[in-house]
This record gives structure tokens, sequence and C-alpha cells, in this order.
């Protein structure tokens, strides 16, 4: 949930991604489509009218609840207590989670760097030890 290239933390406003931008087709083309199902066979047009009927509940959630941000939740998915002190105490204990993961995520890479650099150059230094000829001593 705390990954490090995660766009909820980058400081992007509150906007619900989940509601914005997302492709739909047209209510006849929807029609269209679960008439061609029954037609084929019943059981797969009341499957494409439930996924159509899911997809439609999942976005706008359930009758009584709003649109979109549905729920006690923030834009961001988080729990809102209504306390605005606490809320802001949350957001920034995130957002100290995030920044903690992208160092650590940055020292595991340093290390992982390091650890091949050996790597290469332990098998740089046996590959010329091996291909020098040795010469007889006389």
């Amino acid at each position: 949930m705390f990954g490090n290239a995660h766009p909820e933390f980058a400081g992007h406003g509150g906007e619900n991604r989940a509601c914005a931008g997302s492709f739909q087709p047209p209510l006849p083309l929807k029609l269209l489509g679960v008439g061609a199902a029954f037609l084929i066979c019943r059981p797969l047009g009341a499957l494409v009218l439930g996924v159509i009927a899911f997809k439609h509940f999942r976005r706008h959630g359930f009758p009584g609840q709003g649109r979109c941000n549905a729920g006690p939740r923030g834009p961001r998915g988080f729990m809102r207590s209504g306390n605005s002190a606490f809320d802001a105490a949350q957001r920034e204990a995130v957002s100290k989670l995030a920044e903690d993961a992208e160092a650590f995520a940055a020292f595991r890479r340093q290390q992982r760097e390091a650890r091949d650099k050996e790597a290469f150059d332990r098998f740089r230094a046996e590959r010329d030890a091996s291909s020098t000829p040795k010469t007889p001593e006389s």
C-alpha cells in the first residue's frame, strides 16, 4: 500500500482518479451487447448484464451512498475520523512512511549496486588472472 512510486504520495490534489477520465461505451452499445449475449445464450446475457451492473455500482456507489467517494473514506482512500487535526496528523504520518519507503528503496538499490560491482570486479580479476599466460621461470 505504501509503494515508493505510488501516485497518491506524489502530492497531486485530492481528485478521485477512479471517477475521472474512464472510458464508458454509450448506452445503446451496452444494450446491443446485452441483447446479443441473450440471443446467443441466456446465461451469457445474464453474465454480461451482471458485469455492467457491477461496474455501475462500483463506480457510482449503491443507492443512498453519494457519488464516487461513497462512504467514510477520504479522497486518498483513508478513513476520515471527522477530526481535522487527527486527519492532518494521519496524512503527515502516511507521507512520512512514504518518504521512509523511498529512502529504504534507495538504500537497498545502493546495496545491490555495491554488491553487483564487487561481484563484477571479482569476476574480472579472476578472468584476468586466468587469461595471463604463465611463463616458466628459468
